[in-house]
């Protein structure tokens, strides 16, 4: 959820595509080969996991706006 609210924060365009736990899906097995789990971002073909670096990821490439993260490591932490 919190990858969700990064990329509409910074208005970056994306497709959401919902995952059966279950039943994982090719893209996801190949994209995230080593954890199999979600979230996994792909950007350019190229996996970004886990929500936090994901949310990093997205305030670097997509900081038209203001940053939704400080710079400062206390303040972002």
């Amino acid at each position: 959820m919190r990858v969700r609210i990064a990329l509409e924060e910074d208005g970056a365009k994306y497709e959401y595509i919902e995952q059966d736990l279950r039943n994982k899906s090719p893209l996801l097995l190949q994209m995230n080969s080593v954890y199999k789990k979600v979230s996994v971002l792909i950007h350019n073909g190229k996996p970004i996991h886990k929500s936090r670096i994901v949310v990093e990821y997205i305030d670097e490439m997509w900081n038209d706006k203001s940053h939704l993260m400080s710079f400062d490591p206390y303040e972002r932490a």
